[in-house]
């Protein structure tokens, strides 16, 4: 097997706030490979956001090390990219700009710029809004330029903090779509957080159960349902496996 992306060892996290301590995780150890589709479930409080705080950079572990191709993360790096519940658009740009904002920060090549934000528009189907504004997008496409605008940056990794959470159902199966597209298709490897366990069992190719007080894994699943997602007469709610997976996840979080 090729050396892992991200590789965490026994790393605690304990927040300390006017002398009182709060422990958040403890021993989470984990590796995420070029190609994995990690999904992490668990019941509020329980550190899912922690996690993805550290391996995004934003925050060290008070022990244990989470290591980057076997280099310590210790801020935030384009490599990683991230995408929080709420898109967070610059609302005087339109979403062209929006998306390439960061490429126009460092200064890259005009032609570039360009032939990048094409791509980027086309692979988020938002060619034909290119010149909209924030406000004149659903939330749905704010997210999707929210993604893009992490992925023209071209990381190793997605990370994604509930980013569907606030979306109506038929809105979040469509962006539930996207992601499996952006992980099949474009071989993007994504680390995604949610309280949805069905959205859990849809997308994932590793599922991550935590429990809290303080957050730990509980319990690891391999599953595979995404892969057969594109299959016309596969319901993979009706999929037996797929209940008795969900009924095991749902006794393993209660």
């Amino acid at each position: 097997m090729s050396e892992p992306i991200i590789s965490l060892n026994n790393v605690s996290k304990t927040f300390v706030r006017s002398e009182q301590e709060t422990p958040a995780l403890r021993n989470i150890s984990l590796d995420i490979y070029e190609g994995d589709f990690v999904v992490v479930l668990g019941p509020s409080g329980c550190g899912k956001s922690t996690l993805l705080n550290i391996i995004a950079g934003y925050i060290e572990p008070t022990t244990g090390t989470c290591l980057m191709h076997g280099v310590p993360i210790k801020k935030p790096d384009a490599n990683r990219g991230v995408v929080f519940q709420s898109a967070n658009l610059y609302p005087w740009l339109n979403v062209k700009n929006n998306i390439n904002f960061s490429l126009r920060m460092k200064k890259e090549n005009k032609k570039v710029i360009e032939e990048k934000t094409a791509v980027m528009l086309d692979e988020i189907m938002l060619t034909d809004f290119k010149e909209y504004y924030p406000h004149e997008l659903s939330g749905g496409m704010r997210q999707r330029v929210s993604l893009g605008r992490s992925l023209i940056n071209d990381p190793e990794i997605l990370l994604l903090d509930e980013p569907f959470g606030a979306l109506d159902a038929l809105t979040r199966s469509s962006m539930q779509t996207l992601l499996l597209e952006l992980w099949k298709d474009k071989r993007r490897t994504l680390f995604l957080i949610t309280h949805d366990i069905e959205e859990a069992l849809t997308l994932a190719s590793k599922i991550l159960v935590m429990k809290k007080n303080p957050g730990e894994i509980a319990a690891t699943f391999e599953v595979n349902f995404n892969l057969r997602m594109k299959e016309s007469d596969y319901r993979v709610t009706l999929d037996p496996k797929f209940i008795e997976l969900k009924n095991e996840i749902i006794e393993l979080i209660r």
